[in-house]
């Protein structure tokens, strides 16, 4: 969701590895940047954003190995005054939002083109188109600004799919803190434990996968994925005495 955070740049990375029991795990990193731009050029509560992520894949030992930049460009229209392929992707994402709540479902298309992928230069392997639709949603508990967290992923691509769902509940523990727990279920496959802790602009989150198929009966008890990832929010700080456009303070 290009834009679409609190702050003005976000800064985020991703470790992941998996299938430690198959003796040389897959090891996918991701870190990206996204930052907002002309707040005071362009209607009150829109958000125009641009941002940029790597992704680095790892298998069989470092024996495979590939890596990706992707760029994005995204505007947030607010409905109411409150080897190298290129690849496209587009998607819509519609939100609400109040003080106390915030719910939002999207829908995207990757591989729009259906790039070649071939490592062989007189063959062609293309690349099937992925459809993704989401929805979340948050909710401020009592008056201590307790949180909780209802969400949903559905994924398609070339005939697979991948359905997961989850809950999590964030404990305000002070005016700068609050700690989150939570699980996730992908469909016929894992449970998804997570924790995570939230500092300011900072939040660092673990999760681990718990499978729950016949695959847990491979290997040694390493069958398992976990997931480590990091944010980092950042607000400039506002000139009340430049930063005056129509009528409005920023």
């Amino acid at each position: 969701m290009g834009g679409y955070f609190d702050g003005d740049y976000r800064f985020s990375a991703n470790f992941r590895q998996q299938w430690w029991a198959a003796g040389a795990p897959f090891v996918t990193s991701t870190a990206g940047y996204d930052t907002k731009l002309m707040p005071t050029k362009i209607p009150e509560h829109d958000i125009f954003s641009v941002g940029v992520m790597g992704l680095y894949d790892q298998s069989l030992s470092g024996g495979f190995k590939s890596v990706d930049v992707s760029a994005n460009v995204s505007y947030n229209r607010s409905l109411n005054e409150d080897g190298q392929n290129n690849d496209i992707n587009a998607g819509l994402l519609y939100a609400y939002k109040t003080d106390n709540t915030e719910v939002y479902v999207g829908a995207s298309m990757f591989h729009i083109g259906n790039p070649n992928i071939s490592f062989l230069k007189d063959q062609r392997y293309r690349l099937p188109s992925r459809y993704t639709v989401h929805a979340g949603s948050r909710f401020v508990v009592g008056d201590n600004g307790n949180e909780l967290f209802l969400g949903g992923l559905y994924m398609y691509q070339a005939g697979a799919t991948e359905k997961n769902f989850g809950i999590a509940y964030g404990l305000s523990v002070s005016d700068e803190a609050t700690v989150y727990a939570g699980s996730w279920y992908r469909i016929g496959d894992a449970i998804l434990p997570y924790v995570g802790l939230r500092y300011n602009g900072f939040q660092v989150g673990f999760s681990y996968d718990v499978i729950n198929t016949a695959l847990k009966n491979y290997g040694t008890k390493k069958n398992g994925s976990f997931e480590l990832s990091m944010n980092l929010l950042v607000t400039r700080p506002r000139n009340v005495y430049t930063n005056y456009k129509g009528g409005r303070i920023f």
